[in-house]
């Protein structure tokens, strides 16, 4: 996950990307907690909003809420983080409503 972090910092975006699908399917194989991989979600949606990829980033940011959902508190910081960053819950609603038309 830091290696996608890294790369998607200086503008390595496919690398990013493929650094990030390693860590979910790492975390689809081994008993990794919801917060951790929620995390990974979450990094991966900023990822997609800065290639403006919105659609995606928005299914991300569910996977990390349904993530967060099972994992043990506290959540508190991933959440903030969820909602500072992306700019949720109205502008990522009104974005929704713009692509579903």
């Amino acid at each position: 996950m830091y290696a996608g972090m890294a790369c998607s910092q200086i503008g390595r975006y496919g690398e990013a990307l493929a650094f990030f699908k390693r860590a979910l399917g790492i975390a689809e194989t081994t008993e990794m907690n919801g917060r951790d991989v929620a995390a990974i979600y979450n990094n991966l949606s900023t990822l997609y909003r800065n290639l403006g990829r919105y659609e995606e980033m928005l299914e991300t940011l569910h996977c990390t809420l349904v993530m967060l959902e099972s994992a043990p508190p506290p959540n508190t910081y991933l959440l903030a983080d969820i909602h500072g960053n992306q700019f949720l819950p109205k502008a990522a609603m009104a974005l929704t409503d713009v692509l579903s038309e």
